[in-house]
């Protein structure tokens, strides 16, 4: 029986925005966003709140994102976690942790995005289907609190257990909770000292004391060092064209006037990482095709079709549901996942290099009909000219070994091929990466240097 116990406080930080939900609602908001102009019923995320009404994010999403971070480590996860052996009817055992919900002790405003529903048979967007997807700003505070229960004498064994649960919090990119962790979301970091006190039963009295001082500190010597991922792409940005990402939310005139407003970070242009994965799927899903047209042979073959009926003819009905159905997938799938199936590549980091001068251009407004220019309609858009980023996608080596296990397909030596493809086709093509908005008006080219490395040896 676990009796005694080590209690524990901290603050994390998130290094990113954060969205951990508690499931969406239908909000009926005036908009004329449907195909003809007429109104469209959206839905809204809703971030988890505690019974105050403050945000949290839930005990079972920190726990959880905690013990898959240890998953490799099976003793550690028993012992702290828990288990339940389903060998032996289903018996097991309470792990010695208990963990509170991490509540927001700043004062912080959601911030929301405009966002798609997509359509889990088809894997694309569903028709009319928009959403506010929202989120908890960089830098929102969390408190981190919970106990380390041991038996006897065992304080020390609890305590090296404690700092080894806080060790993804000290990792470089922090540990990764809620929506969008695979583009950079949810990143969280310690953000003081972890304090602790210890709570002794009075076998004598037969009760706790009343009150925990945690007034020691728990020793956290050097900084934490993730495993090395399997593979790493690194991709470096620069761009002498006009760049803007629309802030929807700016729908009045600026002081000079300028009618479509950007987003900013510190002054500076902001690129959404779901942006700059959005546009390298597109990439890689068209080099995927052209190499299917061009492996065709001249005579005999059946004429090869982009139109993909997997996801309607009951291969993937519903999406990636079994570990067979991975096999199913092809390479810029498994890399950039689909439904049911989160893919490969993550954010690793992501570098704002320069902010980007902001410019206001003057334009001149067109008639949706006839296509002319609409007589003394002019209209200015704030800008960034020259932002520049340095990107890192990874792959875990961790979730590799899963994905790749038993691999009698070679599936891990095509994913392989395909991100050579893409990486040489980024280097050598001089066709910029389109990115943000007015793309068409020469709006945010960027031109691509790109690098792959692995940490073991690839296939």
């Amino acid at each position: 029986m676990l009796i005694n116990r080590i209690d524990f406080e901290a603050v994390i930080i998130s290094q990113t925005e954060i969205s951990v939900g508690q499931g969406t609602e239908h909000v009926d908001v005036e908009n004329n966003d449907g195909p003809n102009g007429e109104h469209v019923q959206k839905q809204q995320r809703l971030l988890a709140r505690g019974v105050d009404g403050q945000y949290i994010i839930p005990v079972s999403s920190l726990k959880g994102a905690l013990r898959s971070h240890h998953s490799q480590d099976d003793t550690f996860c028993k012992r702290v976690f828990g288990h339940v052996d389903h060998t032996g009817g289903s018996v097991g055992a309470q792990g010695r942790l208990e963990l509170d919900d991490a509540v927001a002790i700043t004062a912080v405003q959601q911030v929301s995005r405009k966002g798609t529903a997509i359509n889990r048979q088809r894997g694309a967007a569903d028709i009319n289907k928009l959403f506010d997807r929202t989120f908890l700003p960089a830098g929102s505070k969390f408190t981190f609190t919970g106990r380390m229960f041991y038996r006897g004498e065992d304080a020390s064994a609890a305590l090296e257990d404690l700092r080894a649960l806080v060790d993804p919090f000290l990792n470089v990119n922090g540990l990764a909770v809620g929506s969008g962790s695979r583009m950079g979301f949810g990143s969280l970091k310690l953000h003081c000292d972890v304090k602790y006190g210890d709570v002794v039963f009075d076998p004598d009295s037969g009760i706790f004391p009343d009150t925990v001082e945690r007034t020691k500190k728990l020793d956290l010597d050097g900084e934490y060092q993730s495993a090395e991922p399997w593979a790493k792409l690194t991709f470096t940005l620069t761009s002498e064209t006009p760049f803007i990402v629309i802030d929807e939310a700016s729908g009045d005139r600026g002081d000079d006037g300028a009618q479509i407003k950007p987003l900013k970070i510190d002054g500076g242009a902001y690129l959404p990482t779901t942006s700059f994965i959005g546009a390298l799927r597109a990439h890689c899903a068209y080099l995927e095709e052209l190499t299917a047209l061009r492996a065709q042979p001249n005579e005999g073959a059946q004429e090869h079709t982009m139109a993909d009926n997997r996801f309607l003819e009951g291969k993937l009905d519903g999406g990636v549901k079994r570990h067979a159905d991975i096999a199913e997938l092809t390479p810029m799938e498994r890399l950039f996942g689909v439904s049911g199936f989160k893919g490969l590549l993550e954010i690793h980091a992501f570098k704002r290099e320069t902010k980007g001068a902001c410019v206001s251009i003057q334009q001149v407004s067109m008639d949706r009909f006839t296509g002319g220019v609409r007589h003394g309609a002019t209209f200015a858009t704030e800008a960034f000219l020259s932002p520049g980023w340095t990107i890192t996608l990874a792959i875990d080596a961790a979730r590799a070994d899963r994905v790749y296990c038993g691999d009698r397909e070679g599936l891990k030596a095509k994913d392989t091929a395909t991100l050579q493809r893409l990486i040489s086709t980024l280097n050598e093509d001089p066709t910029p990466l389109f990115l943000g908005h007015g793309a068409a008006k020469g709006f945010g080219w960027f031109d691509v240097t790109c690098s792959l490395s692995y940490h073991t040896e690839a296939p």
